[in-house]
Order: structure tokens, then C-alpha cells, then sequence
């Protein structure tokens, strides 16, 4: 008997519980479509870092051609522009001879109408753009006294951008010296969608797991420097 009541008890909480249930206090999100945005240096249709790069002289007529693509695995979303930013990275070396990297800043270098779904677009970026976005940054190397980047004298009208060097304190004798690394520069985009639905991140799994160009993968970023 005290079997049968436990079970019909059982059943009264389960049928509580379950006439109870609140369908907006589900944990479970509702998933919502989403973007990929893939870009590869147009070289080898790659997007592993430094396939091209900008050259140590010469650099205003140069310039790295890229390819990007977004996708929609379900088709319910569309891609109205592209947009792309340029970070700028500069290593140099402290009071203390030791290498430090500051970002410039991130700025938009160009808007893309968008192909449709999986088509690729072609475009480029050149050092002479890139130039012209930063040749007014500033930065306080001695931690104290602001300074144009471009007034530092390494730089120069044929080569702006720094590639590998030695440290060029002259007090610091030959056999000393420390290696400084080449400026580099990292792009990045933004999908748009015509609602006005902006794309600008995707996980670290899709960031950086997935390598080949398939259907619907994305990368977050494509970085070169100075060689």
C-alpha cells in the first residue's frame, strides 16, 4: 500500500512541476543566424601570417592584394558592405633595453560593396594608405614626452615602415646591440547586414582551429609586416 502511495505522489509532483513551467525562464537561448567573414592573402589564397608582407624599401608603391567572403550556412541573412581596419603594431625598446610593442590604433582603411553569398571579393591594401591613416600618431616612447612616430629619423620618406633592425643607440656597442622587431599590422572587417546588423567577432575555435578555406569557416584577423 505504501508503495502505491509513493508512486501516486510521484506522479501528483511531476504533474505540478511540469503544468508549472515557465517557457521564458528557459535557460536555453533561442540561436539566431549568424555571419562568417574569410579573408586570405590573395598569394596562395592563404590566411596563414606574413604570406606577403611589405617590402624594407620602396614601400609607397607597394601594396598586398586580399580576398574575403562572408557566408550564410542557412541563408537568412545577406551582407550590404564590408568594412576593413588596419591595426598598426610597433616594437621599439625601452630606457631599460627591453622591447615593447604598442598598437596605434585601429582605423577604417576601406569600405566593400559585398558580393553575395560564398562569392569572393577581390581588394587590396597599400603602404601608401596605410601610411596615410597613421602619419599623425604619437607616442610617448620615455613614458613622458609625446612624440610623431614618423619623425623618428629610422623612418624615411622611401621606407616609413620599420622592418627588423638593430637597436640604433649608438652608446650601445656593436656586439650588444639588441634586435628590435619589424612594425606589423593586423586587418580586420565588419559585416553589415542591409537591417543594420553589424558581424565583427566570431569564436576562438573558428578563429583559429579551422586553417582551409571551406564553406563556412571565418577567421578573425590577417597580419604581415615589414620584410
Amino acid at each position: 500500500m505504501t508503495k502505491k502511495i509513493h508512486v501516486l505522489l510521484l506522479f501528483i509532483l511531476l504533474g505540478a512541476f511540469g503544468s508549472c513551467r515557465n517557457e521564458d525562464l528557459d535557460p536555453l537561448p533561442a540561436w539566431e543566424p549568424g555571419l562568417h567573414g574569410y579573408g586570405v592573402f590573395a598569394t596562395k589564397e592563404s590566411r596563414d601570417s606574413y604570406t606577403a608582407n611589405f617590402p624594407a624599401t620602396n614601400q609607397l608603391n607597394s601594396k598586398i592584394d586580399y580576398k574575403i567572403r562572408w557566408v550564410s550556412l542557412d541563408n537568412k541573412l545577406s551582407v550590404s558592405k564590408i568594412e576593413l581596419y588596419v591595426n598598426f603594431m610597433e616594437s621599439y625598446l625601452d630606457g631599460d633595453k627591453n622591447e615593447r610593442v604598442v598598437s596605434h590604433g585601429t582605423k577604417l582603411v576601406k569600405t566593400l560593396d559585398a558580393s553575395g553569398n560564398r562569392v569572393w571579393t577581390d581588394f587590396s591594401v597599400s603602404a601608401a594608405e596605410v601610411l596615410g591613416l597613421f602619419k599623425d600618431a604619437r607616442f610617448k616612447y620615455d613614458g613622458a614626452t609625446e612624440t610623431m612616430v614618423f619623425a623618428n629619423p629610422l623612418r624615411t620618406a622611401e621606407a616609413p615602415f620599420l622592418a627588423k633592425r638593430q637597436d640604433p643607440d649608438p652608446n650601445v656597442p656593436a656586439e650588444k646591440k639588441l634586435a628590435v622587431s619589424a612594425d606589423e599590422f593586423v586587418l580586420t572587417w565588419r559585416l553589415y547586414t542591409p537591417d543594420d546588423k553589424v558581424f565583427k567577432s566570431w569564436s576562438v575555435s573558428i578563429c583559429e582551429e579551422i586553417t582551409s578555406a571551406g564553406e563556412g569557416n571565418s577567421n578573425c584577423e590577417l597580419v604581415w609586416s615589414v620584410r
